[in-house]
């Protein structure tokens, strides 16, 4: 392991790349005989002190550590409710100093590297109790800042407001709330069909039709939010309790989308919504916009919005349908200049959020047929 460590360091801290394995362009983690150990994934985490890349697994109810290589070191915790036990492992997030936090159903666990005996490795060391409303499916990142504050993600569906983080100290103490703005373009919670008094089912990939831009946030390491609406090219930077800081701009001409994949995409819709077998009028939360079949004229301009381990501000900006696949990521310094653009060469899932440490970025490629889910690592042009 502390072999590792070092070599990871050499990477982080940008010096050449002497090793071919970490030299690739792109490296799946964690697969074996072209498969992944982990069944699904719902976040993922990098302690950059000994370059550990952990995957969430809620299907297995297991975190996976892996090397920067993408080799398997520990297999951490199972179902159950015992410490180090999880119930849908979900928001994980690795602190500065190399803490694992791990949220699921109904707690907090704090996870160490120790050494006792012959075990050397992550061991659960403390635990608080979870979000009282927690989503327990959320793919939603939780985020630790430089003070130690963990943000974790509280999506309700129903109330106001509709998105927020609850703040904890780092000896896992409540500390508040920060609460997401709320944009007009907000996508509903769920679509779904009732089937009884008591239920229903969910009605899927009714949340918006097609390239429909979706509102995004993150926490940053000043503790500060940082929300775009995702339409135009517009992030906002705000305090605590919502008082804009400053906004990050760019000059963005809007790029229509091309007729004949609007047209192709117009017509999956209305597949998809004739193959509801009830009346669309019996259908809830489902949009206007889905139910007419009014897609956009013209593509996001933002995907997603997030910071780098440097801190930079990160603007993902939206690729999809727009040539070669690719994620392409705007930076920004924390006064707002402009600082330039990267690349990765590979089509990385808006959820879970990726993870961008110096000249790396750690994300999730999704199958569109079979639904695998895949960990990858890319490398960018340049640390930021």
């Amino acid at each position: 392991m502390p072999g590792i460590a070092r070599r990871v360091s050499s990477v982080l801290s940008c010096v050449a790349l002497s090793s071919p394995a970490l030299a690739q362009e792109l490296r799946t983690i964690g697969v074996v005989d072209g498969a992944p150990l982990y069944s699904g994934v719902s976040s993922i985490a990098f302690d950059a002190r000994r370059g550990i890349v952990f995957v969430a697994d809620p299907v297995q109810n297991v975190v996976f550590a892996f090397d920067f290589t993408g080799e398997l070191v520990q297999r951490i915790g199972r179902q159950g409710a015992g410490p180090g036990d999880f119930n849908t492992p979900v928001g994980i997030v690795a602190s500065p100093d190399g803490t694992l936090w791990v949220r699921d159903r109904t707690r907090v666990q704090l996870f160490r590297w120790e050494r006792v005996g012959e075990f050397e490795g992550f061991r659960v060391g403390s635990q608080f109790p979870g979000l009282p409303m927690p989503d327990w499916n959320t793919r939603e990142p939780s985020y630790v800042d430089s003070a130690g504050a963990r943000y974790f993600y509280q999506d309700r569906s129903s109330g106001e407001p509709r998105n927020s983080y609850q703040v904890y100290t780092r000896e896992g103490a409540a500390d508040g709330r920060i609460v997401v703005p709320v944009f007009p373009n907000l996508w509903p919670y769920t679509v779904w069909v009732r089937t009884s008094s008591a239920g229903g089912r969910m009605v899927y990939g009714m949340l918006a039709p097609p390239f429909a831009a979706r509102p995004s946030w993150a926490i940053t390491s000043e503790g500060t939010l940082l929300s775009a609406g995702g339409i135009k090219y517009e992030v906002t930077e705000a305090d605590a309790v919502g008082r804009p800081i400053r906004m990050y701009r760019r000059d963005h001409a809007p790029v229509r989308i091309p007729a004949q994949l609007r047209a192709d995409s117009t017509m999956a819709l209305r597949r998809r919504l004739d193959s509801i077998s009830v009346p669309l009028s019996q259908v809830i939360g489902l949009p206007d916009s889905v139910r007419l079949r009014q897609l956009p004229e013209y593509f996001p301009a933002i995907v997603d919005v997030l910071t780098s381990r440097s801190g930079a501000r990160v603007v993902r900006r939206w690729t999809f349908g727009m040539g070669p696949e690719r994620t392409e990521f705007d930076f920004f310094s924390r006064a707002g200049a402009f600082m330039g653009t990267g690349s990765a060469s590979v089509s990385i899932a808006r959820r879970p959020q990726p993870i961008i440490a110096c000249g790396f970025v750690f994300g999730v490629t999704e199958d569109a047929d079979s639904g695998e889910q895949v960990v990858v690592r890319a490398r960018l042009d340049r640390c930021w």
